[in-house]
């Protein structure tokens, strides 16, 4: 275009003088500009500064209405992202670039000013979209600048490698964060050997889904690290998990309790089309331990999350569950706001479901994410969010265990363990 010469952006392949004018085509018609022209500059400013760690809050004029910019709680030793969203005036411009800057008490944190991921963006006159990964400068933070409260702050274009019009407002409004004391989570998953006599598929998961479960996992729950370690099958669940499904949460308890240091989770793998659904053992359901879960791999990557979720004290929303604490009302499953995967560098839409969605909330997506609602509830729940962990004292060990419901129940066989259990190495089973 006109504009696009004159700024000297994109020179055309063919051009004509005169006295006059300057004359070349492209695919959208032929151009003049006089030769005598005044000189044209853009201006380039940061509209946003977004702090991520799979959620965030971020214009509150639309998603969220109710969440601060930034308020999403964030959590020490975590993958962070800043998302910096530029703006430009005049023209797209390409190949534009940005710093980020870092300090902690007044004082430069180590190695700022730092790059983004990718050194330079094609910036729009109609501005950035945050569904959009391409539009956005994305910083990853250095994990030394991951602790405490850390302020940040970008400029585009620094140095003026692009002349422009005005450079005061090339710095972005300042970011102060506070990032969470760190918190691990472990996991253990367990093939689950499935003899019922009235299942005809495989008796043994084939975990293809594994590696989406363990990503989600990671992605959606605010801990610093989550460690997983496999535990080969053992016992095989001859019941039926339709009908019986309690009996086999009472069956992974009593394995969990009879293990030394336990995972804060066990989550055990059906074949695939065994239970088109998920169990969980949440301590809102009277006797719950808030420690077991099971599900099929390969029904949905959110399968895992989803249930874990559950026994780190989420419900489902208030369409399915009435005495959830979900806020945005009895018809919104989405997460409000767009959420960034820090693991992959991607971002996910505001119209995504929530990783809680189930029951009669049309839960059949295979993609999902987290609410900011959920997050933060995550975050703050995560210290004391269930039952201190069951260790095998010396000497003779009884564990008693059974199911209860309205039509009845049951007392599993009673285990006496001569001595306490010492850490297994390697895999384990149920």
């Amino acid at each position: 275009t006109v504009q696009n010469v004159a700024l000297g952006l994109m020179g055309p392949a063919d051009m004509w003088l005169t006295e006059t004018y300057i004359y070349w085509g492209d695919s959208d018609g032929i151009w003049r500009v006089p030769t005598g022209a005044s000189e044209l500059k853009v201006d380039f400013s940061i509209t946003d500064i977004e702090v991520t760690q799979g959620i965030q809050c971020l214009d509150n004029s639309t998603g969220d209405t109710t969440c601060s910019d930034n308020s999403v709680q964030l959590v020490a030793d975590r993958p962070t992202y800043v998302r910096v969203y530029p703006k430009v005036t005049l023209s797209d411009t390409p190949s534009v670039t940005a710093r980020l800057t870092g300090t902690r008490n007044g004082s430069p944190l180590p190695g700022s000013p730092i790059d983004p991921v990718d050194n330079s963006v094609y910036v729009l006159l109609a501005g950035a979209d945050r569904e959009s990964t391409s539009d956005s400068f994305n910083f990853l933070l250095p994990k030394s600048w991951r602790s405490g409260t850390v302020t940040l702050q970008a400029e585009i274009n620094p140095g003026t490698a692009i002349p422009e019009s005005n450079t005061g407002n090339n710095l972005s409004s300042q970011a102060t964060v506070t990032f969470e004391s760190a918190r691990n989570l472990s996991v253990a998953y367990v093939p689950v050997k499935y003899t019922w006599s009235g299942w005809t598929g495989s008796s043994t998961p084939i975990l293809t889904g594994l590696p989406d479960n363990q990503h989600l996992l990671r992605a959606l729950m605010p801990y610093s690290q989550i460690n997983f370690v496999g535990w080969t099958s053992g016992t095989p669940f001859a019941s039926s998990v339709v009908t019986e499904s309690h009996k086999l949460i009472d069956q992974l308890n009593k394995r969990y309790l009879a293990t030394t240091n336990p995972p804060d989770q066990v989550f055990g793998f059906l074949p695939s089309g065994s239970w088109n659904n998920g169990l969980s053992d949440p301590t809102w359901i009277s006797g719950g331990s808030g420690h077991v879960a099971a599900g099929d791999v390969n029904l949905t990557p959110a399968i895992m999350p989803h249930e874990i979720g559950h026994n780190l004290g989420r419900r489902h929303q208030t369409c399915f569950d009435g005495a959830s604490d979900w806020p945005y009302g009895n018809t919104v499953i989405d997460i409000r706001e767009v959420g960034f995967d820090v693991y992959r560098g991607v971002a996910r839409a505001a119209s995504t479901p929530d990783v809680m969605t189930g029951g009669n909330c049309s839960n059949s997506e295979l993609h999902m994410w987290i609410s900011p609602w959920n997050w933060n509830q995550l975050v703050d729940g995560t210290i004391d969010w269930a039952p201190a962990p069951n260790e095998v004292q010396a000497g003779p060990t009884a564990i008693v265990s059974g199911w209860l419901t309205e039509a009845g129940g049951e007392l599993s066989p009673l285990l006496v363990l001569p001595e306490a259990l010492p850490p297994t190495p390697g895999l384990e089973g149920i």
